[in-house]
């Protein structure tokens, strides 16, 4: 965890320096990098997972302010839990493509076994087989 209060409009290449240069680690270690601002009502989790560097954000609020200043100049893909804020961001922004997180997708069709319950079960078998391909 970094110490000292982080500015939240940092991404990727700034949170890595501060990695390097402050904390004394890579940050391509697989450790997760905790960062928090001066009030310690944001969070943001810089992570690698073999794959890529990830950067997770925690806010207090679920307000599109609060997460627009830090996806306005992203560029990839924004893996959200579905709020609608998102959609408006990803329709605002043209490099944001957005996706859901499979847990959360997951959980409608878990929900939805009462109604559907063939097409569900088969939905979440094919989940099933996605999360044994990730792990």
């Amino acid at each position: 965890m970094c110490r000292t209060a982080t500015d939240m409009r940092c991404s990727f290449d700034k949170l890595s320096a501060i990695t390097q240069q402050t904390l004394r680690q890579s940050p391509t270690s697989g450790h997760f990098f905790v960062f928090l601002n001066r009030l310690r009502t944001h969070v943001k989790v810089l992570y690698f997972d073999r794959t890529g560097l990830a950067v997770f954000l925690y806010s207090d609020t679920r307000a599109m302010s609060a997460i627009e200043e830090h996806v306005k100049n992203f560029c990839g893909t924004l893996i959200t839990d579905g709020y609608t804020v998102y959609d408006k961001l990803s329709d605002k922004y043209d490099k944001i493509e957005h996706a859901l997180c499979w847990a959360h997708t997951r959980r409608e069709f878990f929900e939805a076994k009462d109604y559907e319950p063939q097409r569900s079960e088969k939905a979440l078998e094919l989940i099933a087989k996605l999360y044994q391909v990730e792990a």
